[in-house]
């Protein structure tokens, strides 16, 4: 049994004695971790090169806007004070002065005209002189725009097979000025079907031969310019045959390539006096230039049709009657 003095001692020491913590957790050890110091990141090299490209691509974009805005305030300053570009409505569409559109038609007009007048084979159709594909190309030029053959499919159209192409018109800045398409199919003339043709030849005794025979028996022509004989050859009709498939889509392209140019400087090609069509959308063949079409006479009376009749008319036509009865009679 504890006393008095014993409980004092005890609450003694509980006062001068530290509280004990608790136990420590057990934790089941893991990978050990090191500290590492922190590095200053950096971009990738890639992501640095897009960035110095793309600063490089708007430098340079700038430049080439300064430039072609020093080189357009340049023409306008040539220009007179009464033919400078006006600004439509606004927008950003320009146009020239009405005046000056005229006289570089005219400019080019002339030009086009020359170069039609020196060609060996000009294309007149019912006496009216058309342009090709090269004079349509070569008018394009002046003015800085080319044609381009987008697509090119075969078509099948009403039982008629061959080929459809697009063209576009194109500037020196890459800018569509114009779009056209065209058709080329085996039902058009001389695109379906077409004459085939050999050269044989010719015989002293007629006709002509494929095969070469002795050459007694050929018809020989001397050259003038170089004093040599050569056997004479005729071309000689051996049938029919189908046109190609590539040369239909040949002609589908050229045609839109004209066609294209056609949209835009159609206005030229009238002031030139030419047809404002291409010459390859015209069927048949051309005519010789002078060549025109022939017309029955108006102030000529067209003779009667003679019914023989007994009569006054068989007296008239007596001489007439004698002379084939005597070329009869001598068996002519």
């Amino acid at each position: 049994m504890d006393t008095p003095d014993t409980m004092d001692t005890i609450s003694a020491m509980s006062i001068f004695t530290e509280p004990q913590a608790p136990p420590p957790v057990k934790v089941p050890p893991g990978p050990a971790v090191v500290a590492q110091p922190k590095r200053q990141q950096i971009a990738p090299k890639a992501a640095v090169r897009q960035t110095t490209s793309t600063t490089q691509e708007r430098r340079r974009e700038g430049m080439e806007a300064k430039k072609e805005t020093e080189e357009q305030r340049m023409v306008l300053a040539q220009r007179p004070m009464d033919t400078q570009i006006v600004p439509a409505m606004g927008r950003d569409i320009a146009i020239l002065d009405p005046d000056v559109s005229i006289a570089e038609a005219r400019h080019a007009a002339r030009a086009i005209m020359g170069v039609l007048a020196t060609k060996k084979k000009k294309i007149f159709f019912n006496g009216e002189q058309y342009m090709a594909v090269e004079d349509w190309v070569l008018l394009g030029r002046w003015y800085g725009v080319t044609a381009q053959v987008v697509t090119t499919e075969p078509v099948s159209i009403c039982g008629h097979s061959g080929f459809r192409a697009i063209a576009e018109a194109v500037d020196r800045n890459g800018i569509i000025r114009s779009r056209a398409e065209a058709y080329c199919l085996d039902d058009e003339e001389n695109w379906g079907e077409r004459n085939k043709y050999e050269w044989h030849y010719k015989l002293k005794a007629g006709g002509t031969c494929k095969e070469s025979r002795p050459p007694i028996e050929l018809v020989w022509e001397r050259n003038t310019k170089t004093g040599k004989s050569f056997p004479v050859k005729e071309r000689v009709l051996v049938g029919v045959e189908r046109v190609p498939l590539f040369q239909l889509a040949s002609k589908a392209q050229t045609t839109a390539c004209a066609k294209v140019l056609r949209n835009l400087f159609s206005f030229v090609a009238v002031i030139a006096g030419c047809s404002a069509t291409p010459a390859e959308e015209m069927v048949g063949f051309p005519q010789d230039p002078g060549e025109e079409d022939e017309a029955p006479p108006q102030n000529i009376t067209q003779p009667q049709p003679v019914v023989p009749t007994a009569g006054g008319l068989r007296a008239k036509m007596g001489i007439t009657q004698g002379v084939h009865e005597k070329e009869a009679q001598d068996g002519r």
